[in-house]
């Protein structure tokens, strides 16, 4: 018959009869779990994980005072600001929108002054060229009246 292996434990003794399709279906499993963590492990590679977690790694062990706690280090490496934190950005954001708003409001309207001031002396010059014209025209008038 084929091969059996026997384990011996004291007075009992295990004997597992040979079962080739097994093994090599457990074979195939042990090579696709590999697989599967290689897949995983470049996944994490590619997508900057690896990376990302080396340089908080090697800023914790660069810290000359060790934090009291390294998983609080890295999370706060890692992620983004606490909640407190983030609750002041958005106030931050929402007071700074409102000045933007405020300033790009002022600045049209001081756009739309300086238009109507180009556009008031446009005209004002307009007229003052009109006015120094009919001057001309009556003092060219009056000394064509006095040359007859």
């Amino acid at each position: 018959m084929g091969r059996h292996l026997q384990r011996g434990y004291g007075q009992f003794s295990i004997t597992t009869p040979p079962f080739p399709v097994l093994n090599s279906l457990i074979w195939c499993l042990g090579l696709e779990k590999e697989a599967k963590k290689e897949g995983f492990r470049k996944y994490l590679e590619v997508s900057g994980v690896l990376d990302a977690l080396t340089k908080v790694l090697v800023a914790l062990y660069e810290q000359n005072d060790k934090p009291s706690s390294a998983l609080e280090f890295v999370q706060q490496k890692l992620g983004g600001p606490s909640l407190p934190e983030y609750e002041k950005l958005q106030a931050e954001l929402s007071d700074l929108q409102i000045r933007y708003n405020e300033l790009l409001k002022e600045n049209q309207e001081r756009c739309r002054e300086l238009e109507e001031l180009k556009h008031t002396q446009v005209e004002a010059s307009a007229t003052k060229e009109l006015d120094v014209g009919n001057t001309r025209d009556e003092e060219l008038k009056s000394a064509d009246v006095v040359k007859s």
